[in-house]
């Protein structure tokens, strides 16, 4: 853990001087979700505490206890609350940063200044990941023979969502504005079907799991078996092999290699605000690094993982679920009368905006032209808008710029980010998701 403090410390030392934060580590109940109504994870409870003591395979008569788990979990939280000398307002909103797969709260440094003069911010670690506690997903869920795929996705759904809403009930916070960047942006997702009378606003950038992964067709034997590989390389997950197979200077290379994009956007000294310098490659680097091997391991991952894969397809898609809420109010209601739902993918991003432009967007506002839902594509950026675009992506969460449809030539830009993809703008391999 020490490790992974001082590289969190090496990159949090770039914020501008001149602003007002505070690193911390916010404690939720080591049972979350039995504070949380309607989580999936109750009945997985029983079934945990059914097995406290159970016979050891040696010897009949033999019992082995579970391990001893602590009584609370922590989120480590980075708040922002505006500059230095600035009268403080007790009335500014907050707004809530969840990160994406292989991230944490680091991830958006570059847009901390100018939100934090609209908002209090507070990037958070999940439940699992970054400087966060790592409960292993099968100590919360323990899965047995008879699960299924679904009722094991429910449960790592609610893993995030559950834990995200305890950490909303420790801060005390009534509503928010909360924001999700791809894996972040299921997560967020998800939790605006479960507590939509908690969010102010809701931003989805390049989010996943919303149509869900297009299944390969098993028709042949060649394809099934290539689908079956795709799905247990899934399970074993790109961290795991990292912190497992590869020594540490061999991953630090192949990260560097994977990263040198991303660690470019940061190290350019490009924040929307005026006290932002170059940031080395190297201290982003290390930074994720840090993460992946900080033991005890990759409990996020593993937990995320049973969501689904690129070979069986998105075992929970959020799709149906969205266009109900956004159609039949009150059900997806926000808490502010004026709060939107806003979606957000870079032009060279390798998530298919097309969906949302063509598909939600459309099928909402046919059933419910008062429905407040926003597409939109950022230019000069590919899955990391939030950093190679920052400016725009910050405007977007702030509800400053037009969407799609109300700017320019909404199919030019889809047919320029179709050519992005084609040149592998988006990033490829070992994308932060």
């Amino acid at each position: 853990m020490s490790q992974y403090r001082s590289a969190e410390q090496a990159l949090l030392s770039y914020l501008p001087a001149n602003l007002e934060w505070r690193l911390y580590q916010v404690k939720i109940p080591r049972e979350f979700w039995k504070d949380v109504s309607g989580s999936p994870l109750n009945a997985a409870a029983s079934a945990a505490a059914a097995k406290v003591c159970r016979p050891g395979a040696a010897a009949a008569g033999r019992w082995r206890a579970t391990p001893v788990l602590p009584e609370y979990y922590e989120i480590n939280t980075l708040s922002v609350t505006g500059k230095k000398g600035q009268p403080s307002v007790n009335e500014k909103p907050h707004l809530v940063l969840v990160h994406g797969w292989g991230g944490a709260l680091g991830m958006w440094l570059r847009n901390l200044e100018e939100l934090s003069e609209h908002y209090t911010v507070h990037a958070i670690d999940l439940l699992g990941w970054g400087g966060s506690s790592r409960p292993p997903f099968s100590s919360i869920y323990p899965s047995t023979s008879s699960s299924t795929a679904h009722a094991t996705a429910l449960a790592a759904q609610a893993y995030f969502v559950d834990s995200l809403e305890s950490w909303r009930a420790a801060q005390n916070i009534s509503t928010f504005h909360l924001v999700g960047h791809s894996m972040g942006g299921f997560i967020s997702a998800s939790y605006y079907l479960r507590f939509p009378h908690r969010l102010s606003n809701l931003t989805l950038l390049s989010p996943i799991g919303l149509q869900g992964f297009q299944a390969p067709p098993t028709a042949t034997l060649r394809t099934k078996l290539q689908a079956a590989l795709v799905h247990q390389a899934w399970q074993f997950t790109p961290q795991r092999i990292l912190v497992h197979v590869l020594g540490k200077d061999k991953a630090r290379e192949m990260v560097m290699r994977a990263r040198t994009r991303i660690a470019r956007m940061f190290g350019r000294g490009g924040g929307a605000g005026q006290g932002h310098r170059d940031i080395p490659p190297a201290v982003i680097v290390d930074y994720l690094l840090a993460g992946i091997h900080r033991a005890p391991g990759v409990a996020g991952e593993a937990a995320f993982a049973k969501l689904g894969s690129p070979a069986k397809g998105w075992v929970v898609p959020l799709d149906a679920q969205l266009k109900k809420a956004l159609v039949s109010s009150p059900d997806g209601r926000l808490a502010d009368a004026e709060g939107s739902l806003a979606i957000a993918y870079g032009v060279g991003d390798w998530i298919d905006p097309r969906y949302a432009l063509w598909d939600l967007q459309p099928s909402v506002l046919k059933e419910n032209a008062a429905a407040k839902l926003e597409v939109y594509l950022v230019e000069g950026a590919g899955h990391h808008a939030y950093v190679e675009n920052v400016r725009v992506m910050n405007d977007i969460v702030l509800r400053k710029r037009e969407c799609v449809r109300e700017a320019r030539d909404e199919p030019g830009l889809v047919a320029e980010m179709v050519q992005a993809r084609s040149r592998g703008g988006g990033g490829g391999f070992m994308s932060i998701a």
